[in-house]
């Protein structure tokens, strides 16, 4: 059986990621899934951001015209990394998710075969985070660790979903893992939609050994 944390990425997150852009209209931006030998890189925005401010989010942002999903994650990769997107490794698309604002926003899964506090260190920030983290998967992953809530707007029904960040748990580009920080809204969505997919290859391979 496949270990949740051998992290061994398929090419192919879904049948539509087979190729680098999935077919989506009105799609408004992109986010930058990035494992780090194991590692999640999420960030912090900052607290004067006009939008989500003090939130854990994927590196990303809204999508110019005419680029496609690939194109808006790599741009923003560079925009609030300093680093270029020549060091990232595709991997494939996740099916999109929708923010509170009712943006469509896509999740573009990344590796990068780099030492993460060496990798961390190199990050610069464009003043959109104050902080970035590396998450263990392996702590993401644990399914205990994460609470529920429903939120009811008129004619739907939508289950948020919560993980604590616990201080001393991650590498922070502070130098310092001092703070405990929540994951909700649609960052945790999107690791949640992943989970899915990652599940159903663990079931997969898992039969595959039975017969």
């Amino acid at each position: 059986m496949k270990s949740l944390f051998s992290l061994n990425l398929p090419k192919d997150l879904i049948p539509s990621a087979k190729s680098k852009d999935i077919p989506v209209k009105d799609w408004a931006g992109a986010v930058v899934f990035l494992f780090v030998r194991g590692n999640l890189l999420l960030i912090k925005r900052s607290e004067d951001m006009p939008s989500h401010s003090g939130q854990i989010a994927f590196v990303g942002g809204h999508k110019n015209s005419n680029e496609t999903p690939t194109q808006t994650a790599a741009r923003e990769f560079e925009e609030e990394t300093g680093l270029s997107s020549s060091i990232l490794d595709f991997v494939g698309i996740l099916e999109p998710v929708k923010t509170a604002s009712r943006s469509l926003i896509i999740p573009c899964v990344y590796q990068v075969d780099m030492d993460p506090e060496a990798f961390i260190k190199r990050l610069k920030s464009n003043g959109e985070w104050s902080e970035a983290i590396l998450v263990p998967f392996k702590d993401i992953i644990q399914y205990d660790r994460w609470t529920f809530a429903k939120s009811i707007r008129i004619g739907e029904k939508n289950l948020i979903m919560f993980y604590p960040i616990m201080r001393n748990s991650y590498i922070s580009s502070t130098g310092s893992a001092v703070k405990d920080h929540l994951l909700w809204g649609a960052t945790a969505k999107m690791i949640w939609n992943f989970f899915k997919f990652y599940d159903l290859n663990v079931k997969s391979d898992s039969t595959k050994g039975e017969s």
